[in-house]
């Protein structure tokens, strides 16, 4: 693959993962009471992939890459990270949740932005 078509193929991944993670934080700020069930489960089985080990899908394989850089800027490790995300979705504790997802949101508007970047250039 092509360095334009590998930058195009992160950022829109990037970009579809940014929106998803997006609204659910800005749907728990707003009234965490009313977040809707799919915007919940799609969150929830993002980091139930995220923190599979086993995972053979190409595009969590990649967002766990990106994210996992992030985190060890951070001294983060991935496991527990990815852990107690699930346990926060879990336990519906929405405030603890948003600060540990705005760690993943900048790794991945990063990465989107380094994309972005890398294809005008191309």
């Amino acid at each position: 693959m092509s360095d334009i078509g590998l930058n195009a193929n992160i950022y829109h991944l990037t970009s579809k993962y940014l929106g998803i993670l997006n609204d659910f934080i800005i749907s728990i700020k707003n009234d965490s009471t009313e977040v809707s069930q799919e915007k919940y489960q799609e969150v929830k089985i993002l980091f139930e992939k995220l923190k599979d080990e086993d995972n053979i899908d190409p595009r969590i394989q990649v967002l766990s890459v990106i994210i996992e850089a992030e985190l060890r800027k951070k001294n983060f490790p991935k496991s527990k990270f990815f852990n107690s995300i699930t346990s926060d979705i879990n336990q519906k504790k929405y405030e603890s949740l948003s600060r540990k997802l705005n760690h993943v949101v900048n790794a991945l508007d990063n990465e989107y932005s380094h994309a972005l970047a890398k294809m005008s250039k191309g």
